[in-house]
């Protein structure tokens, strides 16, 4: 148990009118309509303005070494069986700890008020960069037991700790209070003539209340002739599907139901989507194929390209000496620019993003005109332009936009029937909440000095790349994001340690081919703009930078073949330090490619349709077998 816990929320008197309905969210967020906090002494208080964006928040000032005292919420009602997501935000960059971290969590009592355990949030290890110190705390509790009833959020820290803390939107919520997840469609916009057509959605349920072997999942939908059908799904690993041959449906489009139902037939939950079945085949100037491969003008295209900031002629020259089919640039291109990118031969990611806040606080009236104005008055104006790859939709867009990112795809997709959207985001368990919001996905994890030493290892680039294709059930393509620049650049009071710094070839190459290895079916390095800001960096951090990345984009352009052929046998590890993947080309060859995800040397056995290959890789090591 963790003695912070001990220490911050023991003997706790429970409030039966303070109690929260299970299945809600609950918040400690120092506003009104909040769980109440009681605060031990004056070292803390509430202070208005002083919270993150400038609400009320919660402050401990700690002028000398001494004994601390703890806060602790009023309690409120939990489910036994449930699991708890606690989020919370702290700003930690004016106190000095003794040792350890500061600790924000729940501890769960039994109808006694006795301790049964507690769950502890920890910084998340994401890439948003807050200069205003604060920083996101995030954690899943185990699955509560059948003795637990009621819960009440704690701070803790170490004492002989000084400084000020400031802590603000405490909040917690269950993780199973949806049963079904939104469904989600493999065939590219939901379109398809031929072939089959899988349809998934997690699930979750709380297993002290159902009976886990005796669920069960139905599928119906519109068949040919008008005529409902229905069909059973699969239920594994927390995902039930349904796959279909397309001429199973009702021509045109379609409405398609997924119900979850327990051991007595009640119904759990249900999750629908639409799905059209045409008529013959559409070609699309870009679009995405059932193997999640990018398709330009009818030919398999692997997206190889850098963000960028404006485009010039003068980088153009630059950037077209590398191996480099396409680019992003955060500062919107005019007609110009795109005829010169087309003319160098480099297709352009056009950046739609932005306006987030601005839009959620505006009138259903404001709302659209800002959309028109902002985002698809864009689409409008270039769609027609040979330099367009695809829309980018958001830049680690967070939660609460969820319902505004799905309102902007679905208004590019009206729009423009060519061109693909697509989104980067910085937290892997919002793949699957984003899922309608784009077409294909990016996740940028960046490694190598974030936080400091030891924060983060390198194996994040296959970790992240895995999450997003579970999260998105394998259905949706993925263009991932390897680091190619120093976090010293964005965080200078940081530049004195020395693990934060530019990576090294060899570890924007086991990046890049560890995305790749994971599901990656395109590599957009972060960035160009830094690496070409050599008057503005030191020059021991960037020199090199540009070599480097372009020597790992041109290892990936020599494979250009293999990775645009189609899938090969799935291939099994039981080392998850080891990330592998296979291509099968049109010569019948298979080519099967691992990566050691770590910094020490590897040996692993992989079973690629029954055949053993066993393979010995060095710390960081990548390489290609043909079987």
């Amino acid at each position: 148990m963790n003695n912070g816990l001990a220490a911050g929320v023991c003997g706790i008197a429970f409030s039966l009118a303070g109690a929260a309905l299970a299945g809600s969210v609950v918040r400690a967020d120092f506003e009104d309509g909040g769980i109440s906090w009681r605060l031990p002494n004056k070292m803390w208080r509430i202070e208005e303005g002083k919270g993150r964006n400038g609400s009320r928040g919660l402050a401990l000032s700690v002028p000398e070494e001494c004994p601390l005292a703890w806060p602790e919420s009023r309690s409120f009602a939990v489910e036994p069986g449930d699991a708890y997501r606690i989020e919370a935000w702290v700003d930690a960059s004016d106190f000095r700890l003794k040792s350890g971290s500061v600790s924000v969590g729940l501890g769960f009592y039994d109808e006694k008020g006795k301790l049964v355990f507690g769950a502890a949030a920890k910084p998340v290890l994401d890439n948003e960069v807050r200069k205003d110190g604060w920083r996101r705390y995030e954690c899943v509790s185990r699955t509560l037991p059948a003795a637990a009833r009621k819960a009440s959020f704690y701070i803790w820290a170490a004492d002989g700790s000084t400084g000020t803390v400031r802590f603000d939107d405490i909040s917690a919520r269950p993780v199973a209070g949806k049963p079904l997840d939104e469904l989600c469609v493999s065939a590219y916009r939901a379109e398809a003539s031929e072939g089959s057509v899988r349809f998934s959605a997690g699930y979750v349920v709380n297993r002290m209340r159902h009976d886990v072997k005796a669920l069960r999942a139905e599928l119906r939908y519109a068949a040919p002739g008008g005529k409902t059908a229905s069909v059973s799904a699969s239920l594994d690993g927390c995902v039930a599907s349904a796959a279909l041959p397309v001429d199973a449906f009702a021509m045109g489009t379609n409405d398609v139901m997924l119900t979850l139902l327990g051991g007595n037939g009640e119904k759990l939950g249900e999750t629908s989507c639409r799905f059209a079945r045409l008529p013959r085949r559409i070609r699309r100037k870009v679009q995405c194929d059932r193997f999640n491969r990018t398709i330009v003008d009818g030919r398999p295209f692997f997206p190889l390209g850098m963000y960028w900031g404006r485009i010039n002629a003068a980088d153009l020259a630059v950037y077209t000496n590398g191996p480099f089919n396409c680019l992003m640039p955060y500062k919107r291109p005019d007609s110009s620019q795109l005829d010169m990118c087309e003319a160098a031969g480099v297709k352009v990611i056009f950046p739609v993003s932005g306006w987030w806040q601005e839009l959620s606080k505006a009138t259903p009236v404001g709302k659209a005109e800002m959309l028109d104005k902002y985002i698809f008055g864009a689409v409008r104006r270039f769609k027609g332009h040979p330099a367009i790859l695809a829309w980018y939709l958001a830049d680690e867009v967070k939660e609460q936009y969820r319902d505004l990112l799905v309102e902007r795809n679905e208004g590019v997709h009206a729009i423009d029937a060519d061109h693909p959207t697509w989104i980067v985001i910085d937290n892997p368990s919002h793949v699957r909440l984003f899922v309608r919001g784009y077409d294909v996905i990016g996740m940028d994890p960046y490694p190598i000095g974030n936080r400091g030493n030891g924060r983060t290892g390198i194996g994040l680039a296959a970790d992240w790349a895995r999450r997003a294709q579970s999260g998105m059930y394998g259905s949706k393509p993925m263009w991932q994001v390897p680091q190619a620049f120093d976090w010293g650049y964005y965080r200078p009071a940081e530049t004195n340690n020395p693990a934060v710094r530019l990576p090294t070839q060899t570890e924007i190459r086991s990046m890049t081919w560890q995305a790749i290895a994971s599901g990656a079916n395109g590599i957009v390095f972060y960035s160009f703009f830094d690496l070409l800001k050599r008057d503005k960096w030191p020059k021991e951090r960037t020199e090199g930078g540009w070599e480097r990345v372009c020597e790992v984009a041109r290892e990936v352009k020599a494979k250009e073949n293999v990775l645009l052929s189609i899938p090969g046998a799935v291939p099994r590890c039981g080392d998850g330090n080891v990330a592998c993947r296979t291509w099968r080309t049109e010569d019948g060859r298979q080519h099967l490619l691992v990566c050691n995800a770590t910094e020490k040397a590897v040996d692993a056995e992989i079973d690629v349709a029954g055949v053993k290959v066993a393979v010995m890789l060095k710390p960081m090591g990548v390489e290609w077998r043909e079987l």
